[in-house]
């Protein structure tokens, strides 16, 4: 089962409802779809796309003891997993386990993003897997025209845009 359809039956799994589902990969607690909303809205993490529509979101895992007060400060309930592609513990098959499930208020979201023509991350040239190097650094500096910096690496100087 692939990372996306683990994540897709955690976040409708009745046990999960009005939790937001967080997931550890790697070195990172990762918010999917409806979890990346609620915590870009509610804590201000940002956002990345993970499939077109589909935002994600990361916190480092030598974060999460400064971010999981800020979850319980706001009352949101929470639950936590931990992936292995591999599997986990003994069994193979098993690409995941709960790790702590924190009841709090439950937490509802029905968007899986943010609207994407405001957000700067969203450039379908640049997250596209099939777009040429030229159409991602495009889409990169449009990112950086927007933050009102522009750095050309190729020439290895950089430009204030708009001052």
């Amino acid at each position: 089962m692939s990372f996306k359809r683990i994540v897709e039956k955690l976040q409708n799994d009745k046990e999960n409802e009005g939790f937001l589902v967080l997931i550890k990969c790697g070195i990172f607690f990762e918010g999917i779809g409806k979890d990346a909303v609620i915590l870009a809205e509610k804590l201000g993490i940002t956002n990345i796309c993970f499939t077109e529509g589909v935002c994600k979101c990361g916190i480092p895992v030598s974060r999460i003891d400064k971010i999981l007060p800020k979850i319980i400060d706001k009352d949101i309930s929470v639950v936590m997993y931990e992936y292995s592609p591999k599997g986990v513990e003994t069994n193979s098959a098993d690409k995941y386990k709960l790790l702590r499930r924190i009841v709090m208020k439950p937490v509802f979201e029905t968007r899986k993003c943010l609207e994407c023509e405001k957000c700067a991350y969203c450039d379908k040239k640049a997250k596209s897997s099939l777009a040429s190097t030229e159409e991602i650094l495009e889409g990169i500096d449009n990112i950086l025209k927007e933050k009102g910096r522009l750095i050309n690496l190729r020439n290895h100087d950089s430009e204030n845009v708009g001052n």
